[in-house]
């Protein structure tokens, strides 16, 4: 019985410090993938739009 009671203590004083440094890295990872995933969506969206207004000038002046 002391021996799982000792063990339960370690294990919760252990548990504190890891769920710190878990909570710390997952608020990093979304820190670096937030800035990441915007700089992806703007990559892929501005050629798109770019191409899109391209196309729409270029019927505008050809039908003017």
């Amino acid at each position: 019985m002391a021996t799982g009671n000792v063990f339960k203590e370690r294990m919760a004083i252990a548990f504190v410090p890891v769920m710190s440094v878990v909570s710390l890295m997952s608020i990093m990872l979304i820190a670096l993938i937030v800035p990441v995933t915007l700089i992806a969506l703007v990559v892929s969206v501005v050629p798109i739009v770019l191409f899109v207004f391209l196309v729409f000038m270029g019927k505008i002046f050809k039908v003017a």
